[in-house]
């Protein structure tokens, strides 16, 4: 995908160029599958409202890294406080225990539902990854 992008855009340093990836609900597993598949290329996985790096589900996070893992990969999960963020941190602390080097944040946001953005969740995700 990213050389075909290059090729198209004309922008050569598309091929080699860290990466953020940024994934949301569903397609929050993402991130983290781009990190699996190019590590030395990932600057930071963010999942917003989704999932943490290593939770798998059959429909919507399935296991398709084989015996990869992203422990030195930065990852962010955000969540609000109106879709679990109380609850959904304990898969989270699950996975800092099962593997203490990966650096693993959560930003939970309080008041906020699925959907929500708000200048400081922006600003922080933006500043996560710089």
């Amino acid at each position: 995908m990213l050389l075909r992008l290059a090729e198209g855009s004309g922008y050569r340093e598309l091929v080699t160029a860290p990466v953020v990836p940024l994934g949301h609900s569903a397609a929050a597993s993402w991130p983290y599958y781009f990190a699996a598949w190019k590590p030395e290329r990932t600057l930071a996985a963010i999942s917003v409202s989704g999932q943490w790096p290593y939770f798998r589900d059959a429909t919507f996070a399935p296991d398709i890294w084989g015996n990869r893992n992203i422990d030195f990969v930065p990852c962010l999960e955000t969540m609000g406080e109106y879709e679990a963020a109380d609850t959904w941190s304990n898969e989270g602390l699950k996975e800092r225990e099962a593997h203490p080097r990966l650096p693993l944040s959560m930003l939970a946001c309080p008041a906020e539902g699925h959907f929500a953005s708000t200048t400081e969740k922006a600003a922080y995700i933006a500043f996560f990854h710089w």
